[in-house]
């Protein structure tokens, strides 16, 4: 299944998170850092695809640890809409949960309040908003593990950067 949208948030972003990916390999040299882009949910009415990049630290003897900066692109055949955020996988997630005994947050990091309508203007954007980003995700995995639900959030708007993108 081919989507216009998914070919052009490719051309336009794989160079940045590539760069991104460089960078971030310099400066966490135990991270295992890799850009990915793949579509799922291509058996549902709305399939989505999403590229970013994942910083997996090294294992820890019970489970695996990854914070990713990841866009978004949903609803691929109704209304197409982008979202860009810093989030943990969800196998961290449930191994974080299990050992802590309590929830933790998810996502670290957004740069919309939720997702946008997709447009040549809101992939630009993304685009341009991508290094707000990194600071969050470079964060999230020095840290090693996913904030508590109720912890203060390091970004208090809920934004990369506390912007008042929308």
């Amino acid at each position: 299944m081919e989507f216009e949208l998914v070919r052009e948030a490719e051309r336009e972003l794989m160079p940045a998170l590539y760069d991104i990916c460089q960078s971030l390999r310099s400066e966490l040299p135990d991270a295992k850092v890799r850009v990915f882009s793949s579509t799922g949910g291509t058996a549902t009415p709305n399939p989505w695809h999403l590229l970013g990049v994942a910083c997996r630290l090294p294992d820890l003897p019970d489970r695996m640890v990854e914070a990713q900066l990841t866009v978004d692109l949903s609803r691929l055949n109704s209304a197409p809409a982008l979202d860009a955020y810093v989030m943990w996988d969800w196998a961290t997630i449930v191994g974080t949960e299990a050992n802590l005994g309590d929830e933790v947050e998810q996502v670290e990091a957004r740069l919309f309040a939720r997702p946008v309508p997709a447009s040549d203007e809101a992939l630009q954007m993304v685009k341009a908003s991508l290094p707000l980003l990194v600071g969050p995700l470079k964060s999230a995995v020095r840290r090693g593990f996913p904030r508590r639900k109720g912890t203060p959030d390091p970004h208090p708007s809920g934004r990369a950067g506390g912007g008042d993108k929308e």
